[in-house]
């Protein structure tokens, strides 16, 4: 019996040993597959023939198939890492011979393409935590354009989609406008007007429009901008159904005033009243229900949301539409400088004067830097920075009213929240701040997107796409106690390295307030988009030239990268302006979160956005929007 024990035992022991030994041996096969795969070069797609193409004035030989050739690994698969707002690496080691000549190299081996600055306090995700937190599949996922057609508008939104005029952007622009004193003083070079009169076309009947109606901006003094009163919302978001209380946008009122036993949401509401929007589900929410501990409010918070803007005009209307119902003011930031330094018009204002958006200017509060700061002479970051600074400082005393518990939302011009999210932040109480949003991340136009790394998780896990993730809102009383009133620190991740903001941080969590950073939207169910040199090739290059100092490669600094042909083929192919980072292809544009609503409502004012070069609506066609 002591034998046969022994002998049992030894044998236990080499078992043991033998399962360890095939564990490690599998462990280091995925290892070695993972980096085998990280490191095989990329393939340039052959393109067909070619043919001729019209962009704006120009005629451009490209291919003629409707749809060109996709990524050689299939579908929306691509190679290639971050650019734009976040640190671009390098997804080919080969570059074909039929590319453009090689940009300049940099004297870093990982330079910061795009604007680099915020590569400190946004991060971008593609995301091995986000296979954890959805279990839909991708079927699933398609947003019906039904879905945002049940929500109720107050009276004063009805026809808002029918106040643009066909090619308001191309109203006139009046010559060497000289606005206040100062610094606002200098009419601007005769170049520059020559450079704008490019975009001038005939526009009588916006110009009749305009001049016949009354509105906020029709005479805006710009060195004494007006204060706006903040009053309360009074509308009714949610419905007594028998006895329950129910979010009336996110449930099926038929349904549970039938069977009146709960609230029963619709396809991508949750909650015990269906006001958790699946972005807030999906980011937060769904592991913690149902204690969520999020309460009604008796009155909707205040919304404040401010941006920068230069001369992203496609993507402000699409906001005014997507969000002027949800949010209480518009803080509007413009200078009279690029980043760069050089002085230009102020083409928002100008237009704002000329009657564009006329019937949403009374949510819009308009700030001019009209300055060019010496500190940001000395750095590019600065310069970066310094507007959104600028923007809070100088714009949220004007607001009056202001609450602690109203909510401040920083934006991009190129960064374009959900309703859905905003309508939630706006209606409850019980989540903790700051709050970064989770955004579908564009490139060129909502035909690309941007790609993963190609990382050891995003391998296991089989994630194509990137998101963007970017540190969004926090409270009035968190900007005005701990920030102070520096509404650029709101998006900066390691601001609480600063002493001072750290202590007064400290102080407001003993107060009570929760603090603790989250995110709203994941791959499938974002929390907005985010279109990134979503422009015309004539404004990409305005963009490239617009770019501050430091950011490396700075694209204006390269007269190869600036032609037209050149960057139109980077708009056709998916190509990034390192010629190596391959976008993906977004074939189906009848996918949920495809693009802005109003954008897919208005398909021929926008079909340059929407759609490919080579898609029907814009093949042999100017640019759409100029």
């Amino acid at each position: 019996m002591r034998v046969w024990r022994r002998l049992r035992a030894e044998w236990r022991r080499k078992r043991s040993w033998r399962e360890g030994a095939v564990v490690l041996a599998f462990v280091q096969m995925i290892i070695f597959v993972s980096l085998l795969t990280s490191w095989a070069p990329s393939q340039n797609p052959e393109l067909p023939e070619e043919s001729m193409q019209r962009v704006g004035n120009f005629f451009i030989f490209f291919t003629t198939a409707a749809d060109p050739p996709d990524h050689p690994w299939g579908g929306d698969e691509g190679a290639g890492t971050g650019m734009g707002k976040g640190r671009a690496k390098n997804a080919d080691k080969n570059a074909n011979a039929n590319e453009a000549p090689p940009v300049k190299q940099e004297d870093e081996n990982d330079p910061v393409v795009g604007r680099g600055f915020q590569d400190e306090y946004v991060t971008y995700r593609s995301s091995y935590e986000d296979l954890q937190q959805g279990d839909e599949e991708e079927g699933n996922l398609e947003r019906p354009m039904s879905d945002t057609e049940e929500r109720e508008k107050p009276s004063h939104q009805e026809n808002k989609g029918e106040e643009r005029v066909k090619d308001e952007d191309d109203s006139p622009v009046r010559d060497n406008v000289i606005i206040g004193e100062g610094d606002l003083g200098i009419p601007l070079p005769e170049t520059i007007d020559k450079s704008l009169k490019s975009d001038r076309d005939s526009n009588n009947t916006f110009q009749a429009l305009s001049s016949s109606r009354d509105y906020k901006f029709k005479k805006y003094n710009i060195s004494n901008p007006e204060e706006l009163l903040m009053v309360d919302d009074t509308r009714h978001y949610f419905s007594d159904l028998g006895g329950m209380t129910c979010f009336t946008e996110g449930t099926n009122i038929e349904k549970t005033k039938l069977r009146s036993k709960k609230c029963y949401c619709h396809k991508h509401y949750f909650g015990e009243d269906c006001g958790i929007p699946e972005a807030v589900w999906y980011g937060r929410y769904k592991f913690l229900y149902p204690d969520t501990r999020l309460r009604r409010r008796t009155v909707p918070r205040r919304v404040v949301n401010g941006l920068p803007v230069n001369h992203e005009f496609a993507m402000f209307e699409a906001r005014m539409h997507e969000l002027y119902d949800v949010v209480d003011v518009f803080l509007v930031a413009e200078s009279n400088y690029t980043a760069h330094g050089d002085l230009k018009r102020l083409e928002f204002f100008t237009k704002f004067q000329q009657g564009y958006l006329s019937d949403f200017q009374d949510k819009l509060v308009y700030i001019n830097l009209g300055f060019f700061s010496s500190d940001a002479k000395k750095s590019g970051w600065i310069a970066d920075a310094y507007l959104r600074y600028y923007m809070g400082t100088k714009g949220l005393p004007l607001l009056k009213g202001l609450r602690d518990d109203d909510l401040f939302v920083l934006s991009d011009a190129d960064e374009i929240p959900t309703r859905e999210v905003i309508a939630f932040l706006k209606l409850y109480d019980g989540y903790s701040e700051p709050i970064a949003f989770g955004l579908r991340w564009n490139v060129f136009s909502f035909a690309w997107k941007m790609p993963s790394d190609n990382s050891f998780w995003n391998w296991i896990s089989g994630e194509k796409e990137k998101l963007t993730v970017v540190n969004s809102a926090a409270t009035v009383g968190m900007l005005r106690r701990v920030l102070l009133n520096n509404t650029f620190y709101i998006r900066k991740k390691d601001v609480w390295k600063n002493q001072k903001l750290s202590e007064a941080l400290e102080k407001y969590q003993k107060e009570g307030h929760l603090v603790k950073d989250w995110v709203a939207g994941t791959i499938g169910h974002y929390a907005g988009w985010h279109c990134s040199w979503c422009f015309s090739p004539p404004n990409i290059i305005k963009k490239m030239d617009s770019a501050q100092a430091n950011d490396k490669p700075r694209w204006g600094d390269y007269p190869e990268k600036k032609n037209i042909a050149y960057i139109t083929s980077r708009l056709w192919e998916g190509r990034w302006f390192d010629d190596k980072l391959q976008l993906l292809r977004v074939k189906d544009s009848g996918q949920r979160f495809y693009a802005p609503k109003y954008f897919l409502e208005n398909p021929d004012l926008y079909r340059s956005l929407l759609y490919h070069p080579g898609h029907e609506r814009n093949f042999n066609q100017t640019w759409k929007p100029p």
